[in-house]
């Protein structure tokens, strides 16, 4: 065989397996289309169904042949469609109710984080960053005490049920005995702008309102006066 031949077979060679390269490529960017699209379209128990009933396909095969029926894959396509129009809306529906609550704490953050600032424990969320979480509740009669302490005997009332309507506090399990920090003030992502509090900004600005023996103490002692 002449150099020419040589390097003509060579290059067909390359040739063929860049061909193969790519249609194992194409083969598997289409079977996590697929995977995408089962997921959307809920489809996932169908395909699990699927693959119990061709336990010879491999995975990936699976994935492929599960919509080699095209009208079956346009009716994913559009019951996918349909899902993630339904998913946004949604998304916008809690992003508008969020705002409006997150709107209605500004006025309160600090007051509520203060109470729940000796129970805060520090606990680091990554290796640069560490945050300060709130695990633990405090009786109903203590924070309804404090909130009438703080803004009278009527306005403490409301602003109790305002407090649990709008996510500032909130109830384990539906009982009412106790209230633990709510999802407005008490997850560190949850900010509408930086100027939003979170228990690790408060304490960082302000610190802890006192040590948990004190709130201890001091819960005792409105426990006792009350009861």
């Amino acid at each position: 065989m002449g150099f020419f031949a040589a390097v003509g077979a060579f290059a067909i060679v390359v040739l063929a397996g860049y061909l193969l390269l790519r249609h194992l490529d194409n083969k598997q960017s289409q079977a996590e289309i697929n995977r995408q699209l089962i997921v959307k379209s809920g489809d996932s128990f169908e395909f699990e169904k699927f693959c119990k009933m061709h336990p010879e396909l491999p995975h990936q095969q699976a994935l492929l042949e599960f919509y080699k029926d095209k009208d079956k894959k346009n009716e994913a396509i559009k019951q996918a469609k349909e899902n993630i129009k339904r998913e946004h809306e949604i998304e916008d529906k809690l992003n508008r109710e969020y705002t409006i609550k997150r709107v209605f704490a500004y006025k309160y953050e600090r007051f509520v984080l203060s109470l729940y600032s000796p129970l805060a424990k520090q606990s680091k969320g990554s290796i640069d960053d560490e945050e300060w979480e709130c695990s633990e509740s405090l009786p109903s009669f203590y924070l309804l005490h404090k909130l009438k302490q703080e803004y009278g005997e009527i306005e403490g009332d409301s602003l109790f049920d305002q407090f649990i309507e709008n996510d500032l506090i909130s109830s384990h399990y539906g009982t009412n005995s106790s209230y633990y920090l709510g999802s407005i003030l008490g997850i560190h992502y949850n900010v509408v702008s930086d100027a939003d509090l979170n228990m690790t900004k408060y304490i960082e600005q302000y610190g802890q309102r006192c040590t948990y023996d004190e709130l201890q103490s001091e819960i005792k002692n409105i426990r006792e006066s009350l009861f």
